[in-house]
């Protein structure tokens, strides 16, 4: 694929870019408006912090998670409590580019 600039990008270039733009602002969107609920569910959590779903396991298998509580079926931690496990391990989420 040829290297376009912005002056030879086509319709369809341009229709691209605006759909990456606005997944990025719906996931953005999304992150924030999980961290503003008092709970997260746990399948949620690799997407708050920007990290894989197996590294979440891993560190769920491994006791090196913050506590987490089931209401039914499902399984659950409090926004707070990982906020605060995050700090003590002085863990900064960053998306994971490759």
């Amino acid at each position: 694929m040829p290297i376009t600039t912005p002056d030879t990008r086509t319709d369809r270039d341009h229709e691209f870019l605006e759909r990456l733009s606005r997944i990025a602002l719906n996931r953005a969107q999304q992150k924030s408006a999980l961290w503003q609920c008092p709970i997260l569910p746990d399948a949620e959590v690799p997407l708050v912090l920007n990290i894989p779903a197996s590294t979440w396991q891993l560190r769920k298998k491994s006791d090196d998670a913050p506590p987490l509580f089931s209401i039914g079926k499902r399984s659950y931690v409090r926004t707070a409590e990982l906020l605060a496990w995050c700090e003590r391990l002085s863990f900064i989420p960053r998306n994971n580019m490759r």
